[in-house]
C-alpha cells in the first residue's frame, strides 16, 4: 500500500478540464463519478477537500481489507491497482 497525503484535493467537473489540468488529474471516483485533481485552474469552480490521503493498493485483496476497516471518501478500481481517497 502506498499513501500520499494532500493538504488539498479538488473535485471539478470534467467539462472544466483544460490541457494544463490533465497533468493534475488524480482519479475519477466511483460513488458519484467525481473527478479529483491535485490542482485546478484559478477560474475553475471546484469543491475543496482538505487533509486527505490518496491510497494505492497492491491488489484487490488489500483494497477490500482496507474498505472493511476504514471510512473512505471515494475509490476507483479503474486503474491498474485499486485506489481510494480518505481523510488523513
Amino acid at each position: 500500500m502506498k499513501t500520499t497525503i494532500y493538504d488539498k484535493l479538488y473535485i471539478a467537473n470534467v467539462e472544466c478540464l483544460s490541457k494544463k489540468m490533465e497533468k493534475n488529474f488524480l482519479m475519477c471516483g466511483r460513488y458519484n463519478w467525481d473527478w479529483y485533481f491535485i490542482k485546478v485552474d484559478k477560474d475553475v469552480d471546484a469543491e475543496v477537500l482538505e487533509n486527505v490521503k490518496f491510497i494505492e493498493f497492491e491488489d484487490e485483496e488489500e483494497f477490500d481489507e482496507f474498505l472493511e476497516n476504514n471510512e473512505i471518501i471515494d475509490f476507483s478500481v479503474d486503474f491498474e491497482e485499486p485506489c481510494a481517497i480518505a481523510y488523513a
